[in-house]
């Protein structure tokens, strides 16, 4: 972008986004599924086991690097794709493929 003619660029702040405290998070995480809070304690879990694998290498322990490395990258990638064929606001069981229920027009990603 070019300068306006005799007038100086300025640069426009944004105003930040609040942060969640801890008990709001822990709340949120309370009100999930309980699918989505185990794929979210699995994600979780990798990444601890790659730092206990890493620490594993740092601190000459390679039984316990090669093992928990190889864990933490397996827990990581692993590939999750969960199909729920049920409406998550009224419980109506859905077609395959159906993205919004029927009867109370809710999205179900």
């Amino acid at each position: 972008m070019s300068a306006p003619a005799g007038g100086a660029v300025t640069a426009q702040k944004l105003p930040k986004e609040r942060r969640m405290s801890s008990r709001e998070e822990m709340e949120t995480i309370k009100a999930m599924p309980r699918l989505s809070r185990a794929i979210l304690i699995l994600k979780l879990a990798g990444v601890v086991f790659f730092a206990i694998g890493l620490e594993g290498i740092v601190s000459g322990r390679y039984v316990l690097a090669v093992s928990f490395l190889g864990l933490g990258l397996f827990v990581s990638l692993l590939p999750i794709k969960v199909r729920i064929n049920l409406c998550g606001r009224c419980g109506r069981k859905l077609d395959v493929g159906q993205a919004i229920c029927p009867s109370c027009g809710v999205p179900n990603v």
